[in-house]
């Protein structure tokens, strides 16, 4: 194939990566110090190279090499840049090829492609607090498990075909664990440990908690060739059935600020993803949350400091604060810890003015809510750690029985634990958050930090028991009578006082005595009663 006529001009927008231009494209990467910097052009069989342009050095700015191609109405199918003749994909590439099987680290021969920028998405309305229901999930494991009953396991396209399920569960928002294409590094010195006469194998980063390519959802997370557009059907499958998608995002110390920012806007802009949970280090939580154009997005963050808006309220509470403060607080109260009335009182009213507050009982980090009340000790040895990884404070409880019983006396406490904590999560202030599975009754056996697990252990499974369907139909039941009261999530945080005269306070606490309240660190029971007349706000 003839060479392609580009004109090539030094020039830089601030902007990295490939991007369009008037007349063309533009061409940035950073040098990381490298002093040779070009751009390979390949074929659509993705070998055949078509051109290879040398970056000249008055285009390189700092340590950002940049030019501008004129002469291109269309650019070529596949791309790389080279630095000191090393093959470098593009980190801001919206299509990566190259990278299709899950369970591997694979950077090398892996080619870019230029995605054009959808049509502006016009913001969907912003769903209030009081109306969310949060459900967090691993696009893979959910539906990984044979007993899952999808055909495309393990896929965008198999979490679109959970939606009805999610919808009668009374599920308003999903929220994805990071299905970006990050990159699944396996430590070079600890294998998982299999049955004896097996060979052992590397360890797989199963959650995503890495960088990657950030800019394109993870094809090996896809039942087709075109990942951009399944995750797309997703994102409108979802919005068809009334419900928000949210992203989790993890950021590493090499990231700043203006990266975290670009990457946010273009799930926004090209998919139209409805939120974001954004964790790792140095994470801008101030800067992000003042952000005028995520203004109407839903943020969380491990933590927000409701402070940083100077003691003002914004017009739109979006950012949200979801630490696991109290999910420790319900754990300890299950398991009849002393000390802990007075800190349930402060945590089931918490509803602050300047940022949403999200609970949780369980997430993917420790024990889930099966396990919670079933093992007093995490049991990770399939993590070829000698058990020493993963959280030694799970305020868990076994009930009686270290993992499964037979015993019908441990179930049935097991069961009534299971409830209590869902009722203390449904019947409290703040968004609530469901971890994919424990409406299920799903178990990780005792795992607390199941990251490398890509197995039975780290999937859901669809219970078939009796009590575990019983189970679903109370957390189904205890969802819509929260959706039936609005007085459980109220625009404003209860004042437990009589503030607009209806006869009783909004919310009050009591004992054994009404309209007394005793707290003693060996108290271990409290009565609530939210006045309904209050459903209305002020």
């Amino acid at each position: 194939m003839a060479e392609i006529r580009i004109k090539t001009v030094p020039g830089f927008d601030g902007v990295l990566g490939l991007t369009r231009t008037a007349d063309g494209f533009q061409a940035a990467i950073e040098t990381k110090q490298a002093e040779d910097v070009r751009l390979r052009l390949y074929d659509k069989d993705k070998e055949t190279i078509l051109q290879e342009i040398v970056f000249p050095r008055e285009s390189f700015i700092g340590e950002v090499a940049s030019v501008r191609l004129t002469g291109l109405k269309k650019f070529p199918w596949y791309y790389s840049f080279v630095l000191d003749g090393v093959l470098t994909p593009d980190p801001y590439a919206g299509i990566v090829c190259g990278r299709e099987n899950f369970g591997t680290d694979k950077i090398e021969g892996v080619l870019c492609g230029y995605l054009a920028p959808a049509e502006y998405r016009q913001s969907r309305p912003y769903r209030p607090a009081r109306d969310t229901l949060i459900y967090k999930l691993h696009v893979r494991g959910f539906t990984m498990h044979s007993s899952s009953g999808i055909q495309k396991k393990g896929t965008f396209a198999g979490v679109k075909e959970k939606l009805p399920y999610l919808k009668s569960l009374g599920v308003t928002s999903l929220l994805l664990m990071p299905c970006y294409d990050f990159l699944e590094r396996v430590p070079d010195k600890t294998v998982l440990k299999y049955e004896i006469g097996e060979p052992e194998k590397p360890r797989v980063n199963f959650w995503g908690y890495m960088g990657g390519f950030y800019f394109t959802p993870k094809a090996s997370y896809c039942a087709t060739a075109n990942p951009q557009r399944e995750f797309a059907e997703l994102v409108r499958a979802c919005h068809e059935a009334g419900m928000d998608l949210y992203m989790e995002l993890f950021f590493g110390r090499d990231c700043n600020a203006q990266m975290i920012s670009r990457v946010l806007y273009f799930w926004k802009q090209q998919y139209g993803v409805d939120g974001f949970s954004i964790v790792g280090d140095r994470i801008p939580v101030e800067e992000l949350s003042k952000n005028p154009v995520f203004a109407h997005t839903r943020l969380l963050f491990s933590y927000a400091d409701e402070g940083m808006y100077g003691g003002k309220t914004p017009a739109l509470r979006h950012v949200a604060s979801a630490d696991n403060g109290f999910q420790c607080c319900i754990r300890s109260i299950l398991k009849g810890d002393e000390n802990q009335l007075q800190g349930f009182m402060e945590k089931n009213c918490r509803n602050p003015q300047a940022v949403e507050v999200v609970n949780y009982v369980a997430s993917h980090d420790g024990f889930t809510l099966m396990d919670a009340v079933s093992y007093d000790f995490r049991h990770n040895e399939d993590n070829g750690e000698d058990n020493r990884d993963g959280s030694s404070q799970n305020n868990s409880w076994n009930c009686g029985e270290e993992g499964p019983s037979a015993k019908k006396k441990v179930n049935s406490l097991r069961y009534n634990q299971k409830r209590n904590a869902v009722l203390m999560l449904l019947l409290s202030q703040g968004i609530p958050l469901l971890y994919a599975g424990d409406e299920l009754g799903n178990s990780q056996q005792g795992n607390n930090n199941a990251w490398c697990q890509d197995n039975e252990i780290g999937w859901v499974e669809y219970s078939r028991k009796k009590a575990d369907k019983e189970f679903l139909q109370f957390v189904k039941a205890a969802v819509a009578f929260r959706k039936a009261h609005p007085v459980f999530a109220m625009e404003k945080q209860p004042r437990n006082t009589d503030y607009l005269a209806k006869g009783v306070p909004d919310l009050s606490y009591h004992s054994d005595r009404a309209w007394f309240v005793s707290t003693e660190p060996a108290d271990r029971g409290i009565g609530m009663l939210y006045n309904g007349a209050y459903e209305e706000g002020e």
